[in-house]
């Protein structure tokens, strides 16, 4: 069998014990088939409904996941885009402009949308849309420097 280079996970517990025991006995256990575990990006936090003003937030696979309330004030999860990979995708889309500046308006615009969807197909999810409609406009911004007429988006 084989297994990708890299994998990632969270592990959630509700007390700190057990979360301390499974870190010990999943080093062991990954050791036997000559595994590691990457330390520098390996940690316990405080997260969760029983972990109150305490709680840390963390990023995990593009998205910052942070405790919260519902507005019928019952714990949840809340997951936005990551401010690391906002970065990341507004230099891509810079970048990719710039390269595409003389394309036919058309054709830039057929890809800007599919740049677009993709975006919002993964990172569009409950209590997101604030950083979604961030990377909008700063992309509508970005197509106006470069002259490009959104009305055929």
């Amino acid at each position: 069998m084989r297994l990708p280079r890299a994998t990632y996970h969270v592990f959630c517990f509700q007390y700190e014990n057990d979360a301390r025991q499974f870190y010990k006995a999943l080093k062991q256990r990954l050791a036997k088939f000559g595994l590691e575990i990457a330390e520098d990006k390996t940690k316990i936090i405080k997260f969760g409904r029983f972990a109150g003003e305490e709680a840390e937030k963390f990023d995990f696979l593009g998205f910052t996941f942070i405790t919260g309330k519902t507005r019928a004030g019952k714990f949840t999860v809340i997951k936005v885009t990551s401010q690391k990979k906002l970065k990341v995708k507004r230099q891509k889309v810079k970048r990719w402009l710039k390269e595409n500046m003389h394309t036919p308006v058309d054709v830039m615009i057929s890809g800007l949308n599919r740049k677009l969807k993709g975006h919002y197909n993964y990172y569009g999810l409950s209590h997101n849309s604030h950083r979604m409609n961030e990377f909008y406009y700063y992309v509508t911004q970005l197509s106006q420097e470069h002259n490009i007429s959104f009305s055929l988006i």
